[in-house]
């Protein structure tokens, strides 16, 4: 939930475009894993194939009651994850596909630290109708300019080109205004043990986890809370020859600055 949380973050910039991801159900089983992901190779330890796995996705939404009821199916895996590098994208999420049966998506995501979250934004974006950077472009939407949608990982910015975003405004507005898909108002899953849908950087301190040891172990935490640049410091010391240095960008909705919130890495301005 807090995922959905982050990715909501990065809509809405320049387009009065005000979307609410709510989590209708998850399932986490080998099950899934053995019906729906296809990896590159037999062994287990393989990357996945994308562009398979999103054709078989499809499938497997199709064939469960359940899962066909979903706006968007999303499969979150922790195994890398390989995308063709064709310039039309085939191992992303179908652009457009919301509300058709194409609407599916894949990412990585380690679990703990929101790692997927710039994926699965891609991959959102994409099914909403937004449109792809590139270097033809207008010249506030080039690829080289890093925005979401200026790779099929994500851009190195947070949030959508103008032209991304009115291209998702205008498809959700005029193109696809479907009352009964995108538009409505599901009922969320039930919380359970889950924690309630919050910005990521509150949900790591209710779990109590270390961006820093997650991915270094021998590193902890130095700088974090209230800061200005938006990135955490983990470590700069030696460890025996071998000096460690980690800044990886703080947890979406850190507080930064004058009454701002960090996302990807950048201080932002609230929204309201």
């Amino acid at each position: 939930r807090s995922l959905l949380k982050a990715v909501e973050l990065r809509f809405g910039t320049t387009m009065p475009i005000n979307l609410q991801l709510i989590l209708v159900g998850s399932r986490s089983s080998p099950a899934i894993d053995d019906a729906c992901l296809v990896l590159t190779a037999q062994d287990k330890g393989a990357p996945v194939d994308a562009e398979a796995t999103l054709r078989k996705l499809k499938q497997c939404k199709q064939d469960d009651r359940d899962l066909k009821e979903a706006d968007v199916l999303l499969l979150l895996t922790t195994k890398s994850i390989t995308r063709s590098s064709q310039a039309s994208w085939p191992g992303n999420a179908t652009p457009q596909g919301i509300c058709t049966c194409d609407s599916v998506g894949l990412a990585t995501d380690d679990g703990r630290t929101f790692s997927g979250t710039h994926q699965v934004a891609v991959e959102l974006a994409l099914l909403l109708g937004a449109t792809r950077d590139t270097e033809g472009s207008v010249t506030d939407c080039l690829q080289s300019q890093g925005y979401l949608l200026s790779s099929q990982f994500g851009g190195l910015q947070y949030q959508l080109s103008r032209c991304s975003e009115v291209a998702m405004f205008l498809y959700l507005e005029q193109v696809n205004p479907n009352k009964q898909c995108w538009n409505d108002k599901p009922e969320e899953a039930p919380y359970g043990n889950e924690y309630p849908k919050r910005l990521p950087t509150e949900y790591i301190k209710v779990k109590e986890i270390d961006i820093c040891r997650n991915r270094i172990p021998v590193c902890e935490t130095r700088q974090a809370g209230n800061i200005n640049n938006c990135r955490v410091i983990c470590c700069d010391d030696k460890q025996g020859d071998i000096k460690l240095y980690f800044d990886p960008p703080a947890p979406d909705g850190t507080p930064c600055q004058d009454n701002g919130i960090c996302i990807y890495g950048t201080c932002v301005t609230k929204r309201h």
